[in-house]
């Protein structure tokens, strides 16, 4: 029900019946989950979205798409080492997503960190390559130039790169299996 209110854009609905799905029982990784995206993603709130999502890889520390939520959130609130180190979990949980791939390395640019940042790149670019979504290559395009040349983070002018956002369908909910 919670996801069908969210689809109709009824957050505060949506929230509130996740609410009491993490009241009756605080170890649900799909709750926790759906919280954070909801408050991160579609409220454009990470500072909330942190708490679910801590959570989340808590109680789940196999979960990708928590660890790639509390990265994305923590990007958002500046906390780029955090970010760095969780999106670096997504990889060695074996992600095939190119926003994974991207993230985790433009996470690693803001650290000063390219060389770490081209080990991400230059395979999620791969696989951004065999799928069908041209934003995200354009975005590996941008910024992959930026680590092979004399880099410097004061070099790369983040709002001039058109970085994607990862959409619900880039964003693989976890399965109850890895929940």
């Amino acid at each position: 029900i919670a996801t069908i209110e969210s689809a109709q854009q009824n957050y505060d609905a949506a929230l509130a019946i996740l609410e009491d799905v993490v009241e009756a029982n605080p170890q649900n990784t799909l709750a926790l989950f759906q919280l954070g995206y909801i408050h991160n993603s579609l409220l454009g709130n990470p500072s909330q979205a942190i708490s679910y999502l801590q959570n989340c890889v808590d109680y789940n520390p196999n979960s990708v798409g928590c660890f790639y939520l509390l990265g994305r959130a923590q990007y958002r609130l500046e906390q780029y080492q955090e970010a760095a180190l969780s999106l670096e979990r997504t990889m060695e949980l074996g992600t095939r997503d190119p926003y994974h791939y991207y993230w985790a390395g433009w996470s690693q640019i803001n650290i000063g960190n390219c060389s770490r940042a081209m080990a991400y790149l230059d395979p999620g670019y791969q696989i951004a390559l065999e799928g069908s979504d041209s934003e995200i290559v354009a975005a590996f395009e941008t910024v992959m130039p930026e680590c092979r040349s004399s880099f410097t983070p004061e070099t790369v002018d983040e709002s001039d790169i058109e970085i994607p956002e990862a959409t619900p369908d880039d964003v693989a909910t976890p399965s109850p299996d890895d929940a």
